[in-house]
């Protein structure tokens, strides 16, 4: 039995753990970055938003599969190194920003 939402994006984010083959949270964060958008607490600091989406997937892996944790730990630890995430979570921030103006404009008309 699956459990309830815990949070925005959580729903996304098991179905890709338990559906991908070559688990990669890289590939995650571009196939639902729509999701992140509209999901994630506005934070001005990219680190801190990839730091709050990385341990949410790492938790969620751990308990899908305990046996290769280690591996996907690393893995995602390898992805995330340097600034190569940067541009992406810029790119979040500022979507992210916009989307209360863009829900008020929008009631408006």
């Amino acid at each position: 039995m699956d459990k309830p939402e815990l949070y925005n994006g959580y729903d996304e984010l098991s179905s890709y753990l338990k559906e991908q083959k070559n688990l990669s949270y890289r590939g995650f964060l571009l196939l639902h970055q729509d999701v992140i958008v509209h999901s994630s607490p506005i934070l001005d600091n990219w680190n801190r938003m990839d730091a709050v989406w990385a341990k949410r997937y790492l938790k969620e892996a751990k308990e899908l599969y305990p046996n290769d944790f280690a591996d996907i730990r690393e893995k995602v630890k390898f992805e995330r190194d340097g600034n190569g995430l940067s541009a992406y979570w810029k790119k979040v921030i500022n979507e992210r920003k916009k989307k209360p103006l863009m829900e008020a404009t929008n009631d408006i008309y």
